[in-house]
């Protein structure tokens, strides 16, 4: 009986190549992603119910096949319709640019950010076993927002600092300035979706 269940157990283990090919697909390292080794081996067997894998021999296999573990990138996935939109908006805004750009315009692209303490470095290069030392109010600065604009023809333009959040006053006061800076010569604006951009005294 023992060697009986011995030859089992072995045909048991024996993979073919199909099940390195799933077990090695991208797809199923997509499907696994979080997933212990343990949890793998599981899956597996679900997946091929008459086959098993060791935790060790799932482990050895990745690594004969260069799988290592690296960090897990998120991204937004878009249903197929909103992506189709988003297409076909960014193929409109690139003719609109070539447009403004024919009838001789300054394209300016504008937007905002914000500074406080926690923009500084919270890592940096430091000798082993020990860290890095600052005094915190040598960095300090208290809350800051900026707005900013560049064009391709001269770089960085026209910077306001602001010691509250921008609002859509500031924003409008930054265009008034903006114009008296750049003369009569017609200006196209690009920037993003933000709520100061979009405030009545703005759009007046």
């Amino acid at each position: 009986m023992p060697t009986k269940k011995l030859s089992v157990d072995k045909k048991v283990r024996i993979l073919d190549q199909e099940h390195y090919d799933f077990l090695l697909d991208h797809r199923t390292l997509e499907r696994w992603a979080g997933f212990t080794m343990k949890k793998r081996t599981i899956m597996f067997h679900r997946q091929f119910t008459d086959k098993r894998i060791a935790v060790t021999s799932l482990r050895r296999l990745y690594l004969r096949n260069r799988v290592r573990c690296k960090k897990v990138r998120q991204e937004k996935v878009m249903p197929a319709q909103t992506r189709q939109n988003f297409v076909q908006k960014s193929r409109s805004l690139v003719e609109d640019i070539e447009n403004a750009k024919r009838e001789g315009r300054l394209i300016i692209y504008i937007d905002e950010i914000l500074f406080s303490k926690r923009s500084i470095k919270l890592r940096d290069w430091s000798k082993k076993n020990s860290n890095l030392t600052v005094d915190q109010e040598d960095v300090y600065v208290g809350f800051r927002s900026v707005i900013a604009g560049m064009t391709e023809e001269h770089g960085i333009g026209l910077i306001k600092i602001h010691e509250q959040a921008c609002t859509g006053e500031d924003f409008r006061d930054y265009l008034i300035q903006l114009r008296g800076k750049v003369g009569k010569r017609p200006v196209s604006l690009f920037t993003d979706n933000a709520t100061i951009h979009k405030k009545p005294c703005v759009k007046e």
